[in-house]
């Protein structure tokens, strides 16, 4: 996952699989998740104008924590639950 200067999350996964890319201010929720039983996944909630609701986007993530507290410097307090 990076954190870009054009205020944007971006994630590319294993193999180029999975990409999205989320302006810090179209986050609606950031919140904790477990991946399979480990305890290290973050979902980003951002609504999507073409379905009309929120979608979810989910990651694994190692150093939750530390990505959790630099995400709570970019975007507006009540994001992260």
């Amino acid at each position: 996952m990076n954190l870009t200067p054009e205020k944007v999350v971006a994630f590319i996964g294993g193999f180029g699989a999975t990409r999205f890319s989320i302006p810090y201010n179209e986050i609606k929720k950031i919140e904790k998740c477990r991946v399979s039983f480990f305890p290290m996944g973050i979902k980003f909630w951002k609504y999507d104008e073409k379905k009309g609701k929120d979608v979810c986007y989910k990651i694994a993530a190692s150093h939750r924590k530390n990505i959790l507290e630099l995400l709570a410097s970019k975007v507006s307090p009540d994001v992260i639950g």
